[in-house]
Parts: C-alpha cells; structure tokens; sequence
C-alpha cells in the first residue's frame, strides 16, 4: 500500500510517535507500504521553521533528508498537467 505521511504525522512519527494510534505506527513501520512525503510539507515545514513556529533540532535539508533516508520514503512532487483550454 501507498501511504503519503502529512507534515503532522511526520513529525510525531520522529519526536512524538506516542501521539499516533497503534494502527498508524504498525502502518508505517510495515516495510512492504511505500512510504511518500509531499514537497507540499517540506514547503510547510520550511516556512514554520523560518518564522519560529517550528523548532527543529538541524537545519530543516538535513533533518528532512536524513529522516527521509531513515524511512526509506520518497519525495512526492508537485506537477501541473497542461491541459488544452477550454473550447480549444
């Protein structure tokens, strides 16, 4: 199963993994899901830091990639589709 890991989940699953239920820490833990995280919430995160709202104990690069290595997840990125335009 895919499971793409919201910016929230993320950080309790690294510094308060008792806050999730038994069922997503079994979910994530499971090695046979691929595990995704959104450049949307490395954006999020990026943003908190730079304004305070988020203490991280790195810089947030090397604390997202490092914990993305730990995981073995990978990085959802964010495209647009071109489409043709309306009554084209």
């Amino acid at each position: 199963m895919k499971l793409l890991l919201d910016t929230q989940c993320w950080l309790w699953w690294f510094a308060q993994p008792e806050r999730l239920s038994e069922e997503t820490i079994a979910q994530i833990a499971d090695e046979t899901n691929e595990l995704w995280f959104s450049v949307a919430s490395v954006w999020e995160m990026g943003i908190k830091v730079a304004i305070g709202k988020l203490p991280l104990p790195e810089p947030p690069d090397s604390y997202i990639s490092s914990r993305m290595g730990q995981l073995g997840a990978r990085s959802l990125e964010i495209t647009v589709t071109r489409r043709q335009p309306l009554g084209g």
